[in-house]
């Protein structure tokens, strides 16, 4: 007995276009991501990078911590902003903006980068002031000896600017070293910068003694002479009646 024949339709070329366009489609993605160059892990985007500088050389001021970090990544912001603090062939403007948004960022690698450029040699006044100015505010009392050589520095200009720094650390040292400094130093600029360093400790200080205490905001009160402040005693309803008058009350 003859099997029987299974005639298999022939596809319309309609679908037959739709099957090339769409193999040719594949074809092209294929070849594109086998031709685009592979992005190494640690490559940061060029738009971050550029937020970052328009944010640096902004004409409106110099930008938040707020504004810096919402341009990417922190880690990359980080990185990009380490990376123009040292690049010794960047605009000035934006070296020094650079090293002053690292404020910003109190990481392991921030102080790594300032502290490498502080020793550095070649660096300007105007350099070392802004390191100076940014370890002793990002990193604060750790700073302190770190910051006092440069107070006998021979430049004026990088005496004044340690002065002006250290003035941002709390510590109680400070404000006699600031005093001392305006009795035995010789140049002006750095008994002013000394001067301004005192205004900085006592605005500091009217600012903390202006701050109220909250802790106990939304609490009831206590007797602070009581020491178990648990025990509530009730008054005595019959203290509060009014006293009958007595005949010794009488006048005489």
């Amino acid at each position: 007995m003859p099997r029987p024949i299974t005639v298999v339709p022939r596809p319309e070329p309609l679908v037959l276009w739709r099957r090339l366009v769409v193999l040719a489609a594949g074809l092209i993605f294929v070849s594109s991501l086998l031709a685009a160059p592979v992005a190494s892990a640690g490559e940061i985007p060029e738009m971050h990078r550029r937020s970052v500088l328009a944010l640096l050389m902004s004409p409106r001021g110099f930008p938040t911590k707020a504004q810096v970090w919402r341009t990417g990544k922190l880690e990359d912001t980080n990185r990009i902003l380490t990376e123009l603090a040292a690049d010794t062939q960047a605009n000035i403007v934006l070296q020094l903006n650079a090293v002053r948004a690292l404020e910003y960022f109190p990481t392991k690698k921030t102080e790594e980068v300032l502290m490498t450029l502080l020793y550095s040699r070649g660096q300007s006044a105007a350099h070392k002031r802004a390191i100076l100015r940014s370890l002793a505010r990002t990193f604060g009392v750790r700073m302190y000896f770190e910051i006092l050589p440069f107070l006998r520095d021979y430049e004026p200009k990088i005496r004044a600017g340690a002065a002006m720094a250290i003035a941002e650390i709390d510590d109680g040292r400070v404000k006699s070293l600031l005093m001392n400094l305006l009795e035995t130093e010789p140049e002006i600029e750095v008994r002013l910068a000394a001067e301004r360093g005192l205004v900085i400790l006592e605005e500091r200080e009217k600012s903390e003694a202006g701050k109220v205490n909250t802790e106990f905001e939304g609490q009831d009160l206590v007797d602070p002479l009581r020491l178990d402040n648990e025990v509530v005693i009730e008054p005595d309803p019959r203290a509060e009646r009014p006293r009958r008058p007595q005949r010794t009350d009488r006048p005489q």
